[in-house]
């Protein structure tokens, strides 16, 4: 942009912009699932509704939206995103167009500094979880908060991996050592053939839908709690959850879940070895949000061959790869996927409450340091805003600014003028004032064990209280 552009920031509610608004908040997502309003709609649904809210709102000097941070509260005084946490979001974000992310960052920053010692937007701690090292607009919203004296303190988690698919397949192979190259084309062949025992389903209707998804929450659970663990899906509401946003993707077409099956060649009934639940972005990237393996039949290793036929089914379908999201399990090495450090954001603002709860944040930090050092454990890995958002993670990000549809060939969708859409808006934030001048996933069958990587946990509220676990 060549001219300077006024961004104003105040709060809006979210039944006006999340539940409302599709257009407008999905074009400011940068084409990624995971803040659009399929994802974000079916979280506020069984978790948003009670919890308090502050949806910063960014307008131009034209009273066009163009910038959304939307916040719950973490705690009593403080902030994160809104399904981050339990829901394991990742690549969360600022939603604004690549143009005006700096403006729209500074807004926010400048509003959230304005506002820390508010009596009900007050804060002196946001908690951003799931950031993706080198992502533009956290590092401008970062750099932004740095430079109005705020401190921010970064660790670094688990890594989500991105497998970028090739031209074509055949090219796909030429890159592949023999004995995989190999491997893939007998793979394929199999499937291939008329008397094969083996099979990919697609859902593509509301009745199959449910009935994967059921599955995939059935072995996905049984894994986990064969380890003692709980699974993602142990409430209630995470299973509805995933099946309003599940089926609210198969009615917009950005729902990829397939299911790896076994055919009894006399009885020709089917066995599902293992399924996977996949968000299309707007890049057309697959994200693998969850999987489910069925682990009476690990001799078959059927995450394995599901994973290898999804690849070749990119390939040939025209997809631009596949994101694994988090978690370091080794057969996404083993996939040659690329890694991208998973980040929790730690900011304070320049009060006397913030400037406390950092220093209890070091002491704690430290202690944690301490005593992994004594047990002989890696260190959490703390860097700073320079090295997390380093430019050489930008290459395996999503593509962004797919906003534009066939049905708006000017662009206008994710940039709507504010007085046609809800002209109160203006009008509550100029007599509040609230105005500011510029401001686990479940891991598929693994031969040759995890890989070990430096792995942290975000410290929670009840962290304090286990220092060192």
């Amino acid at each position: 942009m060549n001219t300077p552009i006024a961004y104003r920031a105040f709060v809006s509610a979210p039944e006006d912009l999340l539940l409302q608004n599709t257009d407008l908040w999905d074009g400011l997502s940068g084409g990624v699932p995971f803040r659009q309003t399929t994802w974000l709609r079916a979280w506020w649904n069984q978790y948003g509704k009670d919890q308090a809210t502050c949806f910063i709102t960014v307008v131009d000097q034209e009273d066009r939206v163009c910038g959304i941070l939307p916040l719950c509260r973490l705690g009593r005084r403080g902030w994160t995103l809104i399904a981050a946490g339990h829901a394991c979001s990742d690549h969360v974000s600022i939603l604004s167009r690549e143009d005006d992310q700096d403006g729209v960052a500074e807004a926010i920053a400048r509003f959230l500094v304005n506002h820390a010692t508010d009596s009900e937007l007050g804060w002196n701690r946001l908690a951003f979880d799931g950031v993706v090292a080198g992502d533009p607009g956290m590092r401008k919203l970062s750099q932004h908060l740095t430079d109005l004296q705020s401190v921010c303190r970064i660790q670094t988690r688990m890594s989500v991996w991105f497998k970028a698919c090739e031209k074509d397949w055949a090219t796909h192979l030429q890159h592949s050592s023999r004995r995989t190259r190999n491997r893939l084309r007998m793979m394929v062949d199999q499937f291939d053939k008329p008397d094969s025992t083996f099979t990919v389903r697609f859902a593509d209707d509301e009745k199959s839908v449910k009935e994967s998804l059921d599955v995939l929450i059935r072995l996905h659970q049984s894994h986990w709690q064969a380890k003692g663990e709980s699974g993602s899906y142990a409430t209630a509401g995470m299973v509805e959850m995933i099946h309003e946003a599940a089926i609210d993707a198969l009615h917009r077409g950005t729902l990829f879940l397939p299911r790896l099956v076994q055919l009894d060649p006399t009885t020709s009934a089917e066995t599902i070895l293992a399924t996977q639940l996949h968000f299309i972005g707007d890049d057309q990237r697959l994200y693998c949000f969850s999987t489910g393996v069925n682990y009476d039949y690990s001799d078959l290793s059927p995450g394995t061959m599901l994973n290898n036929y999804l690849l070749y089914h990119a390939h040939e379908h025209g997809y631009a790869g596949i994101d694994f999201m988090r978690g370091d399990e080794a057969y996404k090495a083993r996939l040659k996927a690329q890694p991208n450090p998973v980040l929790l954001i730690e900011l304070f603002p320049p009060t006397l409450s913030g400037k406390m709860a950092c220093t209890l944040y070091d002491n704690v930090l430290s202690l944690k340091q301490k005593v992994r050092q004594r047990r002989g454990t890696s260190v959490v890995a703390t860097p700073t805003i320079e090295e997390a958002f380093a430019e050489h993670y930008r290459q395996h990000l999503p593509r962004t600014g797919f906003t534009v549809s066939d049905s708006d060939p000017e662009g206008d969708i994710g940039i709507i003028d504010l007085q046609t859409i809800c002209p109160q808006w203006m009008q509550a934030a100029n007599e509040a004032q609230l105005e500011s001048t510029a401001d686990d996933r479940e891991e598929l069958d693994d031969d040759s064990g995890p890989v070990i990587l430096p792995i942290t946990m975000p410290l929670t509220d009840s962290s304090f209280n286990n220092i060192g676990n």
